[in-house]
């Protein structure tokens, strides 16, 4: 099993975002029985007050923001700020955070009364996380990390990895010959498999999606692969096609595919299409040949009118870039390397013919 210790101040990079990103992955593994995650009472502690602070620091700018609009008083932007709620906002911000735990069930590590002598001669001889740092911070980083030192794996079967941005915990880690990555992107990229590795890039594909203007960039792509298929479908048989298809809904969302030297993904999504066209033809299979005279009799110009719903499948290819904090960015499309409907008969009404027996010469 893997266990994983992840530092306040890796929490704070990714923003106390418990609701999408990485920290999300990391309490979607923990639910599969890919991850164990550790915790301490100062990291959970640590975290609910960070939390709370980023309220208040949000309180004190809507009131800076309600001094500064009082010139639109009485009006509905000024009202906004006037109902400003901070106990909502401090239910609301937590609300992420205990999800994330009651879903994640995070071991929380036990002091044991020989830490703080330890402790003490860590500080003493400035052995990591001491040094010529900040005594505040540096205590409980001591507090943490002895307890981190306590906790028995099985070394044949488990494997034990921190992750931090703080210097004085990687020094730590090498001490200890304990693995240490300065980001959850870095760690996931250098310990998971290929499939759980996917997660991360679904989660920027996902989010790259929620854009409106992304997402009428794919489904106007998938419409016209769409029409390129129902033509294909019909390419011998019609003189006439009028086709107003379109694309109902993408969803399940699901990276496939990844090069991180290529910087390249593909992703497969599904769809519902709405089957919506008219197709008109000689229906020289239902007329009559004279051998003789060498053409077709009762030649039937039919129209048939498809009115239908289906889904499929497509998988498409995009380029991404690494952001500065270790987050995927997708630069634009590259292709899209299969549309494939799951009926390739569609349900249709046969409309009145225009005219019939019509002699083909």
């Amino acid at each position: 099993m893997k266990y994983i210790l992840i530092d306040t101040s890796s929490y704070e990079n990714e923003n106390f975002n418990f609701n999408n990103g990485y920290l999300k992955i990391i309490e979607s593994l923990c639910e599969r029985g890919d991850l164990k995650l550790l915790t301490h009472k100062i990291i959970d502690h640590e975290i609910k007050s960070h939390i709370l602070e980023r309220v208040a620091n949000f309180k004190s700018s809507i009131n800076n923001l309600k001094y500064e609009s009082n010139i639109f008083y009485n009006q509905a932007s000024y009202e906004i700020l006037k109902a400003f709620n901070e106990e909502w906002f401090s239910e609301n911000g937590l609300l992420g955070y205990n999800t994330f735990c009651k879903t994640s069930k995070p071991i929380t590590l036990e002091n044991k009364s020989e830490d703080l002598d330890a402790m003490v001669d860590d500080y003493i001889n400035k052995q990591p996380p001491f040094g010529s740092g900040n005594k505040k911070h540096e205590f409980p980083d001591s507090i943490i990390l002895k307890a981190l030192s306590s906790f028995e794996i099985t070394p044949d079967e488990d494997s034990l990895y921190i992750i931090s941005s703080d210097s004085d915990w990687i020094k730590y880690a090498k001490k200890y010959s304990i693995t240490a990555f300065e980001s959850i992107y870095s760690f996931m990229s250098n310990v998971m498999s290929e499939d759980e590795q996917n997660l991360i890039y679904t989660d920027a594909v996902e989010k790259w999606i929620e854009k409106p203007k992304n997402k009428t960039t794919i489904e106007t792509l998938l419409t016209q692969k769409l029409s390129e298929y129902i033509q294909n479908l019909h390419y011998y048989d019609y003189d006439d096609l009028d086709d107003s298809s379109g694309i109902n809904e993408i969803y399940n969302i699901e990276c496939i595919y990844f090069n991180k030297s290529k910087k390249e993904l593909s992703f497969q999504v599904d769809i519902d299409c709405q089957i919506k066209y008219l197709l008109s033809y000689n229906d020289f299979d239902n007329a009559t040949y004279d051998r003789e005279d060498g053409v077709y009799y009762n030649v039937e110009y039919v129209r048939k009118q498809f009115d239908d719903s289906t889904c499929g499948v497509a998988v498409i290819s995009l380029k991404y870039e690494l952001g500065n904090n270790n987050h995927i960015y997708i630069k634009d499309i590259s292709d899209i390397e299969v549309f494939q409907l799951n009926e390739d008969d569609f349900h249709y009404t046969l409309l009145e013919p225009e005219y019939n027996d019509y002699d083909y010469l």
